[in-house]
């Protein structure tokens, strides 16, 4: 499973259930959820069972056994987790391991944040414990539901230093996907998405009450913002979004939306 949301859901055992088998979860986002065994529930029974967790964020989990529930139910089955590059954000215990008769294994593969202090399934030298990742709060972006990292985050340029975008199995994009490229500003964050990197502040692009800073009321520079934008035309007025000059009257870059209908997700550049 990649580049998912699972969101706000339910259930008498995990939200995702895996049984006896190999398992992929990567770049994805897992928030809200209260699945009785938690978000993920990964069970060895009349065989083995392998997961691998990576570039992933877990928030906000409250089922009576953590993020992610492990069982091997026979001497003769096991199940082995690995995780990295992961946010576990819950107050809860990340993971529960339940008593069976196989075995069950637990591995690090370095370079996760985890918040709770309880955990000891943390034990690579680059895992970061007992520490706020500093997350937004679950938004909309592009499509996808994701906890952006804030400024100050730990998680932000904080993966291995080895990896580049695309290249010996990481992700070309991160959760959101193609445009939102996997690692910036030289090294990949940890968790499901990549921050937006810090750049020079100008003034203020969005103005309410005047133009002071030499942008008109009702105008945004897009160019200073990554942004998600949808636009219906309420008459079809001349056309307000130019590319290719400024013939309406519109510099390229800005709308009048004034003259549509819209819906507008904006988020800095790393400006206030």
């Amino acid at each position: 499973m990649v580049n998912s949301a699972v969101i706000d859901n339910s259930g008498g055992q995990g939200v995702i259930y895996l049984e006896s088998c190999d398992a992929l979860i990567s770049n994805s986002t897992f928030s809200g959820n209260a699945g009785a065994a938690g978000d993920v529930w990964v069970r060895g029974f009349n065989g083995d069972a392998s997961v691998r967790l990576e570039y992933c964020t877990f928030s906000g989990f409250s089922g009576a056994f953590g993020a992610i529930t492990y069982l091997a139910d026979q001497a003769s089955s096991s199940t082995l987790i690995r995780y990295t590059s992961c946010i576990f954000a819950g107050d809860d215990a990340c993971f529960s391991e339940v008593a069976a008769d196989g075995v069950n294994t637990l591995e690090s593969l370095g370079y996760n944040i985890v918040l709770d202090a309880t955990s000891d399934a943390f034990a690579a030298s680059t895992d970061l414990t007992s520490t706020d990742p500093l997350l937004a709060p679950l938004e909309t972006v592009a499509g996808t539901f994701v906890h952006v990292p804030l400024a100050g985050s730990p998680a932000r340029n904080a993966g291995d230093p080895a990896l580049a975008a695309g290249v010996n199995g990481a992700p070309m994009f991160d959760q959101r996907g193609s445009g939102f490229d996997r690692v910036l500003e030289g090294r990949i964050d940890i968790g499901a998405i990549e921050s937006i990197p810090t750049t020079a502040c100008g003034p203020a692009d969005l103005t309410t009450n005047g133009n002071s800073n030499g942008v008109p009321d009702g105008l945004v520079t897009l160019s200073d913002f990554s942004f998600y934008l949808s636009l219906w035309s309420q008459s079809d007025p001349a056309a307000d979004v130019t590319t290719d000059g400024t013939a309406n009257g519109v510099p390229d870059g800005s709308v009048t939306l004034s003259d549509f209908s819209y819906y507008l997700s904006l988020w800095s550049q790393g400006c206030p």
